[in-house]
Parts: C-alpha cells; structure tokens; sequence
C-alpha cells in the first residue's frame, strides 16, 4: 500500500532492489518469494521500471522466474550482472544466462556502470570493454544503456574515462553509440 501511494502521489520513478542489502537480515528470502508478489504486481500494473543488482547464483534463477511471472514489468539488470557475474566464485555462466534472458525477453535490459569495478585493472578497462561489446552483440545495442553509477565509481576512473571506455573504446558505430549513450534510455523512460 505503501509504494503504491508513492506511485500515485510522488514523482517516485521505479524499483531498485539491491538484493545483498535488502536481504542483509533475512538471508532465506529472495526476490521470486511468494511473499513479494505483491510487489512485483503493484510495479507490472504500475509500469514502474525494476533495476535489480544481482549478487548471488540464485538472483540471476530469481530474476528468471519474475521476468516470466511479471512480464508486464521492464527490468533493468544493473551493472551488466554485477556480482552475480563478475565476482570472484560466482557460476560463469551468469554472465551467458543473463545475455539469453536480454536477447530473448522485450522487457528486460542492461546498464553499463560499475563494470571496472570487478576487474583489477587501469583505464582503458579491457575486460569490462570486452563484456560490453559482447553485450552489443548479444542482445543489440537498443537493450543497453550506459550509466556511470555516479559518484561511487569516481573512486575508479574520471567521468570522462568512463564515457571514453563505451565511445572510444568499445568501437562501435555511431548508430551503435547513439542507442547507448542514451537512446535507448531516452525510448525506455521518456516516451
């Protein structure tokens, strides 16, 4: 009742769930509970976007379920996968499962931010340049979107190395670049 309030009467956009923090003092439970399908609902008939920061093997099997038992919901993985791929000791096949899920579902898409952190290494990001241009190719360029996840990874790399990892880095088309850079965001969010 309380979020839906929100919806109707603040200019509140969206659903983040960062599931390592919001399930921090309840480990048993996860995002595809029974007992959050109120949630997921009140988002789907909401249209309000989700943005999920996957951490564990079981988010990316969570994030599956909702996805087919909410469709009428866009979600948004963070990060590209963010833990639940990159981190050390996670399945590596996420990575792969996650590009199949944006690929195969209309509702369900990628952001760039916070790839760098996963990887020990110096501007230009190899690795993360790497993912991304896997992503594009995967899944299209209209399903990503670049994000800074500003000002935590300024402690990384500037604004500008950041942008400069997707435009200058990533080599991709102007039409490619024009849809990460903000087309597909512009198309997703406001209009």
């Amino acid at each position: 009742r309380e979020l839906e309030t929100l919806y109707e009467k603040t200019p509140l956009f969206g659903f983040k769930v960062e599931t390592d923090s919001t399930f921090q003092c309840a480990p048993d439970k996860h995002l595809a509970d029974p007992e959050f399908n109120p949630v997921w609902d009140l988002c789907s008939q909401c249209r309000q976007p989700v943005f999920l920061h996957l951490f564990t093997d079981r988010d990316v099997e969570d994030l599956e379920i909702l996805v087919r038992e909410f469709p009428g919901s866009t979600y948004v993985i963070c990060h590209m996968g963010a833990d639940s791929c990159f981190a050390p000791g996670r399945n590596p096949r996420n990575y792969e499962r996650l590009l199949k899920l944006v690929k195969e579902r209309e509702n369900v898409y990628m952001d760039t931010s916070t790839v760098p952190v996963y990887f020990s290494e110096e501007y230009p990001f190899p690795s993360s340049t790497s993912a991304i241009k896997k992503a594009a190719k995967t899944v299209g360029p209209e399903k990503l979107m670049w994000a800074s996840d500003y000002p935590g990874m300024l402690n990384h790399a500037t604004m500008k190395e950041l942008i400069c990892m997707v435009t200058k880095h990533c080599a991709f088309s102007d039409d490619d670049l024009e849809m990460i850079m903000g087309g597909t965001a512009r198309r997703l969010f406001f209009q």
